[in-house]
């Protein structure tokens, strides 16, 4: 009997023990601190948050423009122009072309008075146009393209867009990203990127997307004429 719950009262133990463990590891894992926004312009907010072991910020911008979901998402197909609307873009364009919504793209990140940075990313994505809604993602891959350009490599880059149709011809875009920039950069230079890349890029997709080459191409694809706004 002393045997029996001796095993038992062991048993318990190491029980309580390894859930005490994991949930504590999952609640360090998932435990985030709340977005901080810190710029408010032309329809286009934009947050910043801590990021659990790095000492560069996670970003995110959110802004809604008056055009169609159809032309939105031909905007979002036509990954040769992103340079034109990419916050902080020197040069951005398809190193390797899997599919539509599958490719590897160089990015150079244009940053004042240091050493631009590059990256190359893999940007996967998809959209559903009856629940009007799609997302693109961005990860970094590591990659020997341009490695000698002279140009400090990004170690890291995370980030996504995510679009949806809000109301009438009302296209909203999240676009969150996290990324290290690598070598040695002044915090101030840093503080001015987080606020500069988010906001220039929701801009930059606002103007963009209003381009009379994606009502084109919406008309074409879907035998209808769509309402152009201002």
């Amino acid at each position: 009997m002393n045997w029996r719950k001796s095993t038992i009262l062991l048993f318990l133990f190491f029980s309580v023990l390894v859930f005490s463990f994991t949930t504590t590891a999952q609640d360090g894992m998932t435990k985030q601190e709340p977005w901080k926004q810190i710029k408010n312009n032309n329809g286009v907010k934009v947050f910043a948050r801590p990021s659990p072991g790095s000492k560069y910020r996670e970003l995110l911008a959110k802004g809604t423009v008056k055009v169609p979901f159809e032309v939105g998402v031909e905007m979002v197909k036509d990954c040769d122009c992103y340079y034109q609307w990419y916050g902080m873009c020197r040069e951005l364009y398809v190193i390797k072309r899997k599919s539509e919504k599958d490719f590897l793209m160089y990015f150079v990140l244009d940053m004042p008075f240091v050493t631009d940075r590059d990256v190359v990313v893999r940007v996967t994505g998809d959209w559903d146009m009856k629940k009007r809604q799609g997302w693109i993602r961005l990860q970094s891959v590591k990659s020997d393209y341009k490695k000698s350009s002279g140009y400090v490599r990004m170690p890291k880059i995370d980030g996504d867009f995510s679009f949806k149709e809000v109301g009438p011809d009302l296209f909203s875009v999240t676009y969150r990203v996290h990324a290290d920039l690598g070598g040695s950069v002044p915090a101030w230079m840093v503080n001015i990127a987080a606020k500069k890349h988010p906001y220039e890029t929701a801009m930059g997709a606002k103007k963009h997307v209003k381009s009379e080459k994606y009502y084109k191409r919406a008309e074409k694809l879907y035998g209808k004429s769509f309402k152009r706004y201002e």
